[in-house]
């Protein structure tokens, strides 16, 4: 989509599996995939560039750790709690919500992030 100019984009991150445990998170870096920008976007919800990205820094709300492939509860929690703040477009924040809740609501569903999503919705 663009918006003033600024080419950006929402998609569901590629991903092989789920967890909600595991080594502690932190957000992957470009060197975690081999330099590869296409790579890299296919681990995050968004990228001010669209898909793939033109730069590593276009990317935000990275949801897939690289080394398993696997969403990440954690990732989800963080990239929920970030996405009012995050310096975007209010259609690109209301898409990331969104997709944060799809991604919660099929691989998530009995979880207290889960709750809080459905309650942010209902009071919408």
């Amino acid at each position: 989509m663009v918006v003033l100019g600024i080419r950006w984009s929402v998609r569901e991150p590629d991903y092989e599996g789920a967890t909600s445990g595991g080594p502690d998170w932190s957000a992957p870096t470009l060197g975690d995939v081999g330099g590869d920008l296409t790579e890299f976007g296919k681990l995050h919800i968004f990228s001010s560039s669209g898909f793939p990205p033109e730069i590593a820094g276009d990317c935000k709300f990275p949801v897939v750790s690289p080394r398993s492939g696997n969403l990440r509860y954690d990732a989800l929690e963080s990239a929920w709690r970030m996405s009012g703040h995050a310096h975007v477009p209010g259609e690109a924040e209301r898409e990331i919500r969104e997709m944060i809740r799809r991604l919660v609501s099929r691989e998530f569903e009995d979880t207290d992030l889960h709750d809080r999503i459905r309650e942010y919705f209902e009071e919408r």
